[in-house]
């Protein structure tokens, strides 16, 4: 880490743990308790995968409103809150069987969530750091794929050692403890309740009134064409990533081992590790778009691979590719915002980004099992794959363009 960080380690490591839990933990390893809960239930993986769906869904929507009243109230109580309703949600889905219920818990867990969602930690990181955005982005996120990475394996073990009842109760109990760092420091999105000044930035008198913290640099703002192709990218890749959800499953569907296919899971959490943190560096030297677009060929040549060659070892490679994925609907589009719009834009323009995308990403998930329930095959899951990656290039492509007329 860059020494001029390092008196930033406790934001860094605070925002870490906020998203190791919404996104890493909440988010990146349930697809481990589907094929289980659902067996035991006697429903179909879609239907028990639904309570994720609404989870999501509830996070994205009350993110959006958390974002524009967090300013006015104490952010250490709203994470107590969170924290608490995201861990009891787990722990409760360990001693129900009723699946109604479980769609219940899936709106209380949403609620926790939306405190220390995806837009609250992407916005933390924009007040507390004004320059080398791009490497603190990657820093804090790669850690919910190191979090996927090292749980996966763990909570499939349990599973199988024990039951997915107990892994639901170990998990409510992990997510309260990875909010703990955030909550001890009495840490705040916003650098100024906690008396530091921005990264980058600097105070400046008002008026004679106090201080102000400022940006030191800004960017240039575009209009709303550019907000509903971001919009649309972010829909299209996270409909794309709901497949990781189902890479154990796809194995044993192609005849490879269970065990291979929860190797394949951890592969892809790590690839989603490194990749997030490539590419933010990758962005601070090359621009948010062509350092995305180099991501979304990496994605596409993954999904090529996991659907021609169904050798163990390239399928284990293509998942570990795969992972690239995580990174751009999340370093990437979170950096591309900043390329197009001023940074009070970005914090009213990304949660409503955030949230279209948080929502096709569990309504994926849940798609891409009915049809597997349907048709006994994911031959037509990659046929969405592939049409999804298509349009997303076409996208990027006149992404490009409006940026080189900008600069013209």
């Amino acid at each position: 880490m860059d020494k001029s960080l390092k008196k930033y380690i406790v934001p860094i490591i605070s925002l870490c743990g906020l998203i190791s839990c919404s996104l890493g933990l909440c988010s990146n390893i349930q697809g481990v308790f589907f094929e289980g809960g659902a067996k035991e239930l006697q429903v179909m993986i879609g239907t028990f995968s639904m309570q994720n769906t609404i989870s999501c869904i509830i996070t994205y929507v009350f993110a959006v409103y958390f974002v524009r009243i967090m300013d006015r109230i104490s952010y250490r109580t709203a994470l107590l809150l969170g924290s608490v309703l995201t861990g009891m949600s787990f722990i409760v889905m360990g001693f129900t069987s009723n699946v109604l219920v479980f769609y219940i818990l899936g709106i209380f867990r949403g609620i926790g969530v939306s405190v220390f969602a995806v837009a609250v930690v992407t916005i933390g990181i924009n007040n507390w750091f004004k320059k080398k955005t791009g490497l603190v982005t990657s820093l804090v996120f790669c850690t919910s794929g190191i979090t996927g990475m090292m749980l996966s394996p763990l909570f499939t073990w349990i599973i199988e050692r024990y039951s997915w009842r107990r892994a639901y109760v170990f998990m409510g109990i992990t997510a309260c403890v990875l909010t703990l760092p955030a909550l001890f420091s009495n840490f705040s999105p916003e650098p100024e309740r906690c008396g530091f000044v921005p990264y980058g930035g600097r105070f400046e008198k008002e008026n004679g009134e106090g201080k102000k913290a400022v940006a030191t640099t800004q960017t240039k703002s575009t209009g709303a064409g550019t907000f509903w192709i971001l919009s649309a990218i972010a829909v299209l890749y996270n409909i794309i990533l709901g497949f990781s959800q189902h890479l154990t499953i796809y194995a044993d569907s192609i005849g490879i081992e269970s065990t291979v296919g929860a190797v394949m899971l951890s592969l892809c959490m790590f690839g989603n590790v490194l990749f997030k943190l490539f590419s933010g560096i990758l962005a601070d030297r090359l621009g948010a778009l062509k350092s995305t677009a180099f991501m979304v060929s990496v994605s596409l040549a993954s999904v090529l691979m996991l659907f021609v060659v169904r050798s163990p070892w390239v399928q284990k490679m293509a998942a570990f590719l795969f992972g690239v994925t995580y990174s751009v609907i999340t370093v990437s589009l979170s950096l591309l915002v900043m390329e197009f719009y001023s940074r009070e834009e970005y914090r009213r323009l990304f949660p409503k980004i955030s949230l279209v995308g948080g929502i096709a990403n569990p309504v994926a998930i849940s798609l891409l099992g009915y049809i597997y329930d349907f048709q006994s095959s994911y031959d037509m899951v990659f046929v969405l794959l592939f049409l999804s990656h298509g349009i997303g290039l076409v996208l990027l492509f006149a992404l490009c363009r409006y940026r080189r007329s900008l600069a013209a």
